[in-house]
């Protein structure tokens, strides 16, 4: 039961391509953690008690496609480790990323910070299901020019401004 992982523990893990932290304990990543792990193209950290995210996770990485985030702050499949729990992403977190597909769902987002995806101009599949968002700010997709999916079923939205797709 994995509660944190050291900086520079994938260092020297040059041909790790794909990394599932499943089902542990964590309940951050320190910033910079994947650096060096230049070939690493999927991270799946679903069913992790997440409460935060660090800058620019996956900025040095330019082979990274894949993110998954499924029941972030859940210890367990479908068991809830705090009800208050709320994770806060940080508006760097994906910034000038490769990445390609993310999947956050049910989890405890509840705030989508403006330049989430700055930068992020290869991402093609986007769902953020099942969450606590209650509101997506209008410049979100203002840098998403290859998006094919976007999948926002079960939040908590109630209104989309004008120009969230004008750029797309």
């Amino acid at each position: 039961d994995l509660q944190e992982l050291p900086l520079g523990i994938f260092d020297t893990q040059v041909a790790l391509s794909e990394l599932n932290l499943k089902k542990n304990s964590l309940t951050s990543l320190p910033e910079g953690v994947f650096d060096q792990a230049k070939n690493l193209t999927d991270l799946d950290i679903s069913y992790n008690p997440l409460q935060t995210l660090p800058d620019n996770l996956f900025s040095k990485n330019q082979n990274f496609k894949k993110f998954e985030m499924i029941a972030a702050g859940r210890c367990r499949p479908f068991r809830p480790c705090d009800p208050n729990l709320h994770l806060v992403l940080s508006p760097n977190l994906f910034k000038d990323s490769s990445v390609e597909v993310i999947r956050i769902n049910h989890s405890p987002v509840k705030d989508l910070p403006a330049g989430l995806f700055a930068g992020c101009s290869k991402l093609v599949n986007l769902t953020f299901q099942h969450s606590k968002i209650v509101e997506i700010p209008p410049t979100l997709f203002s840098d998403t020019k290859a998006i094919k999916l976007i999948d926002f079923s079960g939040n908590q939205v109630r209104r989309l401004a004008s120009e969230l797709f004008e750029n797309l």
